[in-house]
């Protein structure tokens, strides 16, 4: 259709961000063809909020670990009330790439996350492929999972299982991904992060993160082939060793390991020398350039990620 003839309804739940998006659009000419409806997407209606239902369906409804939004359920309410049938979907998939780890650092601390963790850690800067390596790659990266946002999973859990090939002897520690989005035309769009540098070499960061989810520790030798599963439901993604002898899919929830959602990362973050070290060094230099001065230093870290190397 002609662009002159096309409508947009935006769906945004809070309200202050729903203001201001009605005052951009407005400032860029627009407000007679787009619309800002303040609501969850799950209370949108056709003839109320839509005058019909769309043919287009365009949203960012991630986060590092990828499902943590509501996203596959959100997606399978608007295809079943609020879109054409084949409505064109942007991003049209999501890929997670991932690759088996070793981390002693992190391993060795003293944390029941670590032992199966059912939310995924987030990386942050903690320098993956670094040149002073804290996590250390085993095998190649391979294409762990995918999602067609045209043709949502059912809801779950869904496996798949690969084998990839180990490019480096050590310990087995966890699985680190991160998720592709492919937005149609020969564009995508990654999770991954770039290690960040003090001198602003480094490309820019974005909000999202590489995840780090534990897996059982197991011996990995060069030239040997792996087999195991990536697994999702509508909640979250989880990696596990694929057993050949079994038909049950590997469980997310370990025995024995705390259900606290991803807060939790913070405590391995802060298990980590250098995140300890970066935060102290900060907290030192803010010390003794307050040093005789008659006030308190408040350190108040907006960004984690910022006070590692």
């Amino acid at each position: 259709a002609p662009a002159s003839s096309c409508r947009a309804v935006a769906c945004e739940a809070y309200g202050a961000c729903a203001t201001l998006a009605e005052r951009v659009v407005a400032k860029n000419g627009l407000a007679d063809r787009v619309r800002v409806v303040s609501k969850v997407a799950s209370d949108l209606e056709v003839g109320v909020d839509l005058p019909e239902r769309a043919d287009l369906c365009v949203f960012e409804l991630f986060d590092s670990q990828l499902l943590g939004e509501s996203i596959l359920p959100i997606l399978r309410d608007a295809q079943a009330r609020l879109l054409v049938p084949n409505a064109i979907m942007v991003p049209r998939s999501v890929g997670i790439r991932a690759v088996v780890v070793e981390c002693v650092a992190l391993a060795s601390a003293d944390l029941p996350e670590i032992r199966g963790a059912p939310w995924p850690m987030m990386l942050s800067e903690l320098g993956l492929f670094g040149d002073d390596i804290a996590i250390l790659p085993l095998t190649e990266v391979w294409q762990a999972a995918g999602i067609d946002f045209s043709d949502l999973p059912s809801l779950g859990p869904n496996v798949a299982t690969a084998s990839p090939k180990a490019i480096a002897s050590g310990t087995a520690h966890a699985v680190a991904w991160w998720w592709e989005l492919d937005m149609g035309g020969g564009t995508s769009h990654s999770s991954w992060t770039p290690k960040g540098t003090s001198n602003g070499s480094a490309a820019a960061r974005h909000h999202w993160r590489p995840c780090l989810s534990f897996v059982e520790p197991r011996g990995v030798k060069a030239g040997s082939t792996l087999q195991i599963s990536a697994v999702h439901d509508d909640d979250a993604v989880w990696f596990a060793w694929h057993d050949p002898g079994s038909t049950t899919v590997p469980p997310r929830w370990v025995e024995g390991v705390t259900t606290i959602p991803p807060e939790r990362e913070r405590l391995l973050l802060a298990a980590s020398a250098a995140f300890a070290g970066s935060l102290g060094r900060a907290a030192a230099a803010l010390a003794d350039a307050s040093s005789g001065q008659n006030h308190e230093v408040l350190l108040l870290p907006a960004e984690d990620g910022l006070l590692l190397p």
